[in-house]
């Protein structure tokens, strides 16, 4: 009798594969390079906004900078980031607070950074100091959409 358990283990592979390769080519949009340098002005920020189209789950944000001063990143909703440029103190969905790095890793940081429903958001970089910061992209920023 023949054995087909080397061919259902291989084609289990091949549909994780499969899966995989679908998640990262058509689930993850990178909306900030890695290498990327940003200048960011003395009590300014800089804002990179992104659409989340679906409304189904949590989807996960990503990224990493560095910096040669400490600045803050955001994630903001659109209304939150409206109060924000408005000058009105709101809550966001994450800070990393006053850093001169950080790495928004949704997977082993729990519930920061997960967008729970469909609209605009934005990854915000502040720079709260007195001369002009610059920010190096070490891992791209990007939003899982799926």
């Amino acid at each position: 009798m023949k054995s087909y358990k080397p061919l259902i283990g291989a084609i289990v592979l091949a549909g994780i594969l499969a899966v995989a390769v679908y998640y990262s080519f058509f689930c993850q949009v990178t909306v900030l390079g890695e290498g990327t340098v940003l200048s960011i002005p003395s009590k300014g920020h800089l804002q990179y906004g992104f659409n989340e189209p679906s409304s189904f789950g949590n989807h996960a944000t990503y990224g990493a900078f560095s910096s040669n001063n400490g600045v803050t990143l955001y994630v903001m909703s659109a209304a939150q980031f409206n109060n924000f440029t408005s000058g009105i103190s709101t809550p966001v969905i994450y800070s990393s607070g006053q850093v001169s790095s950080a790495t928004l890793d949704n997977g082993s940081k729990g519930s920061l950074g997960l967008l729970r429903a469909p609209g605009q958001y934005y990854f915000v970089f502040y720079n709260d100091g007195y001369s002009t910061t610059s920010v190096t992209i070490t891992h791209a920023f990007s939003v899982v959409t799926c």
